[in-house]
């Protein structure tokens, strides 16, 4: 039967599978594995019915340690997203999982396993409901097994950076905390071994800064890989691993613009080529380091902007076929103003195609802030914004990061006796409303036992409310402290619902020891320009007058705060 199927491959590759279910009372695990290989490599995708039939068959066909891995990792890559593969995947595959049976595969053939749960469970797949546990019990236990087999020092380049992906495309809930040292060590073998080539390191680049999100101990390693790609010439990479090198400088918040300026010159010379995911992923990059038409020495990538958009608008029915880009457009467009009569034609149109569908929750997120903001006479229906502003909403009142230091801007807010509240509802961390006369208002506004009425200084005006902001380190890039897109939009949204804008940057307020109250205190207070005097005792105080002028016209820097 394996000559046949040789045969076949040669004239008609895409028959393959299909002569195998028809002589499915014969086939083996050698046929099985060698037709799926085929129809992996086949330029059109078999039938998702001839999948499906395969998928059926898996639990009668006996497959050897080498044939399991090869079968099931060409299947997930054809067929992971159906609920039938899956459901083998979790009830036959995972019970022969012993560690006899791992034992008997070579490296490659485990990560083909390790491959095919993370094609089959990707990082948007839903475990719930029903519960998860069925599902994260065995998987854990499967991935807490893969680090003692596969020694990072062992494996070579391409192994590591097919293994990274992996890692960072499963459901982060099916992986144990436990293989964070293990992924740490996978990008510093990667990043000194003297054999990995351009493509490894950019796809391991794109795999580890996804991962960073969840643990921040992978940005050492993370920065570390980024220096050997950035230490080689941008000509050394391919056309794909631009691309991928571009979007992989907005998630990771790299800033080596330089660099970054010429992948985008690359990327522009074939960008009327390129297919509109791509262009839309440059786009959001530029949005993300915020790199507007105002920067200078950055024309490479605002001419990626400006042709991008144009080549959007000229080819918008492909842009509506794809939710990612829609949402990557609108968002982008929004953050660096891009407000033409054709983009804004464009923003209408995403938003009229998305109101009738299923919109992913990260893209409902993005296109509320861009509906907000955009200024492009959008109109929705009552039940999509309701929509738009729930998972706004939802997005916005998780578990903030860095909780730890805004309850230190709260505590510290209470030794002045400055009422406020730690508001989530507009996204706020430190919510405060000055009050004409200074008076007790309760939950907001500022109490006048200790404080005095500001004066000769330049103040929000009574009844101002003020949204006093931390930026911790993911509000900028990684070396020189820019803002990132969705830190400026964030805060062109609170401005719009009436809020001054006060931030409190990260490597400001954690330069001030956390025992030195006193200093914190004097800080906000020359911060928010809202006391003149505050009192630490009956002796000692604080004052905050104007800075005079000098005689070339700038303030006196009279205090390492102002």
């Amino acid at each position: 039967m394996n000559g046949k199927i040789t045969s076949i491959e040669k004239d008609r590759p895409n028959a393959v599978l299909g002569y195998v279910l028809k002589n499915k009372d014969k086939c083996n695990g050698i046929n099985l594995a060698h037709a799926l290989t085929i129809s992996l490599n086949s330029p059109r995708p078999p039938p998702a019915s001839h999948l499906s039939k395969v998928t059926s068959l898996l639990p009668s066909i006996p497959l050897k340690p080498r044939q399991t891995a090869i079968v099931y990792h060409a299947l997930s890559k054809l067929h992971g997203g159906a609920p039938e593969f899956k459901n083998v995947l979790l009830e036959h595959l995972l019970p022969r999982l012993t560690p006899e049976f791992l034992d008997k595969l070579n490296p490659q053939e485990l990560v083909m396993l390790v491959s095919s749960f993370s094609n089959a469970f990707p990082s948007n797949h839903n475990l719930s409901p029903p519960s998860p546990l069925p599902v994260l019990t065995p998987v854990h236990d499967f991935f807490s097994r893969i680090p003692p087999l596969l020694p990072p020092s062992t494996l070579n380049p391409r192994t590591i950076s097919t293994l990274l992906h992996s890692f960072s495309t499963i459901n982060h809930p099916l992986t144990p905390p436990s293989t964070t040292s293990f992924i740490s060590s996978l990008i510093t073998n990667l990043t000194h071994s003297p054999t990995s080539n351009p493509h490894d390191l950019t796809l391991s680049l794109h795999s580890s800064t996804n991962m960073c999100d969840r643990s921040k101990s992978l940005n050492p390693p993370t920065t570390s890989l980024f220096q050997k790609i950035t230490s080689l010439t941008p000509s050394t990479y391919s056309l794909l691993d631009v691309n991928q090198l571009i979007a992989s400088y907005g998630i990771g918040r790299f800033d080596d613009f330089k660099f970054l300026q010429d992948l985008y010159k690359i990327a522009n010379e074939n960008i009327r080529n390129e297919n509109v995911e791509v262009i839309g992923n440059g786009l959001w990059t530029a949005a993300r380091l915020y790199v507007g038409l105002e920067c200078d020495d950055l024309e490479y990538i605002q001419e990626y902007v400006e042709t991008g958009v144009e080549v959007l608008r000229g080819r918008v029915d492909e842009v509506l076929e794809d939710e990612q880009v829609c949402a990557n457009f609108v968002w982008s467009v929004t953050v660096l103003e891009r407000r033409d009569e054709g983009t804004k034609e464009i923003v209408r149109r995403i938003f009229k195609e998305l109101e009738d569908k299923e919109v992913k929750k990260a893209h409902l997120h993005q296109l509320y802030q861009a509906y907000c903001l955009c200024d492009c006479g959008v109109e929705v229906s009552p039940a999509f914004e309701k929509r738009m502003e729930k998972e706004w909403r939802r997005e916005k009142e998780r578990a903030k990061k860095s909780s730890n230091r805004h309850m230190e801007l709260s505590k510290v807010l209470k030794l002045m006796r400055i009422a406020h509240t730690n508001e989530y509802e507009d996204d706020i961390d430190v919510s405060i409303l000055l009050t004409p006369s200074g008076g007790d208002s309760g939950s907001v506004g500022f109490t006048k036992s200790l404080i005095k009425p500001l004066t000769g200084v330049s103040r929000p005006p009574p009844g101002r409310k003020i949204a006093l902001e931390f930026d911790g380190p993911d509000h900028f890039t990684r070396t020189t402290q820019r803002s990132l897109g969705h830190t400026v939009l964030k805060y062109r949204l609170l401005t719009s619902l009436g809020y001054a804008v006060v931030r409190v940057p990260y490597y400001v307020w954690d330069r001030i020891p956390f025992w030195a109250s006193m200093e914190r205190q004097r800080y906000l207070q020359r911060l928010l320009k809202t006391e003149e005097v505050v009192r630490f005792s009956e002796v000692d105080r604080s004052e905050y007058t104007p800075l005079g002028k000098s005689k070339s016209g700038r303030a006196e820097q009279s205090s390492r705060f102002d």
